[in-house]
């Protein structure tokens, strides 16, 4: 089993996007991603996956006048089998 945590801090500075103020933008990254593997032979190995990623930004643009905050979280699970030879 494993857990592999993460922070990361996202500066864009001097983008110019149409519909927006400022040129300066700051995201937030957490992720975390927990997991297991089980080997059934030297060769072959089972492996399930949960990766998780909040992406925080203070970006917004205008659409259609209403405001939008491009922030999302996504959640993502991987099952597989792992072979070498």
């Amino acid at each position: 089993m494993f857990a592999r945590p993460e922070l990361r801090f996202r500066r864009y500075e001097g983008t110019v996007v149409m519909g927006t103020t400022g040129s300066t933008r700051d995201d937030v990254i957490f992720g975390a991603t927990i997991g297991m593997r089980y080997s059934f032979r030297d060769w072959i190995a089972a492996t399930l996956d949960y990766q998780l990623q909040d992406i925080q930004t203070d970006f917004r643009y205008t659409t259609d006048g209403a405001q939008v905050d491009p922030s999302y979280i996504r959640h993502e699970l991987l099952l597989g089998v792992r072979a070498a030879y």
